[in-house]
């Protein structure tokens, strides 16, 4: 008759829980062994790939392959993140290779993987449908900006894309489209629309970097305003979101010093008198 003992091996990593005979333990758990917990990581690893593997595997090359996005594991794309090219919200897995790191081994970020064909990525962003994004008559709440994110970030890369290979009107076009429907201080991260300015003055178009740049320096100069009314342990909590707010102001002013002197010393003193309403507030360090 087989026995129903666990082996040795098993029964040292997972301990005597029950006191069942043949596990002569006074401890009523032990911790399992690095080598155990890393292997059950490893097998989940590959047990949550299968079904994505599966298709792979059984693909008749009739359709297209697809991934969605938003993870950054490399098994999440069934270790094929070299080979994707970005069409819209999601990457579509083509043979054409396209390095999922730098040249000096770091990894790219999730908003940068992928190349873009802008023929096929512009031709899907003018089928898409807003509806309301864009209404004063509702609340664009956190959920609804972090998804705007991948919009934004998506909508931006196709516009430089199409910089970079010289179709300038649709650039614009893409660039206008991403701050009509998602209008800047509504949709927050303002991280992403940094890039803006830079890629208007590109495209010659140095009003609309402007009003980018002047949208930006406004939004910054309250947060300032307010961040100088706090006393020293409202600031302490919020140091990091202040020490963020100066770096994106500083952002805008030299990505404007670059291409629009004029305009960026009118951008300097307001960003110098907002700095100023810290002394005091905020220490030395």
């Amino acid at each position: 008759m087989a026995s129903h003992h666990p082996s040795p091996g098993v029964a040292r990593a997972l301990g005597d829980a029950r006191g069942v005979q043949g596990f002569p333990r006074k401890t009523a758990f032990r911790t399992p062994s690095v080598n155990l917990v890393a292997c059950l990581v490893w097998i989940s690893k590959i047990h949550n790939s299968i079904p994505s593997t599966s298709v792979l595997a059984n693909a008749n090359w009739d359709r297209p392959i697809y991934f969605t996005g938003g993870a950054h594991a490399a098994e999440e794309y069934i270790w094929l993140k070299d080979y994707l090219q970005l069409e819209g919200l999601a990457y579509k897995f083509v043979p054409i290779k396209t390095s999922s790191t730098y040249a000096d081994g770091r990894s790219r970020s999730i908003l940068d993987i992928g190349r873009i064909n802008t023929d096929i990525m512009y031709a899907n962003v003018k089928k898409w449908g807003w509806k309301n994004s864009n209404s004063d008559d509702i609340y664009i709440d956190v959920e609804t900006r972090k998804n705007g994110i991948s919009f934004r970030n998506n909508l931006v890369r196709l516009a430089e894309a199409l910089i970079k290979e010289g179709k300038k009107e649709k650039a614009e076009e893409i660039l206008d489209l991403s701050i009509e429907k998602m209008p800047i201080a509504r949709y927050g991260h303002y991280g992403m629309v940094l890039g803006y300015i830079e890629n208007y003055y590109k495209i010659d178009k140095k009003e609309k970097a402007r009003n980018v740049a002047t949208t930006l320096a406004t939004i910054f100069r309250e947060r300032i305003e307010y961040y100088s009314t706090l006393g020293e342990t409202d600031i302490q909590k919020n140091y990091d979101e202040l020490e963020t707010t100066l770096l994106m102001y500083n952002n805008v002013v030299a990505s404007a010093d670059e291409f629009d002197k004029e305009f960026a010393d009118e951008l300097k003193k307001g960003y110098i008198a907002s700095f100023k309403l810290l002394e005091g507030v905020v220490g030395d360090e």
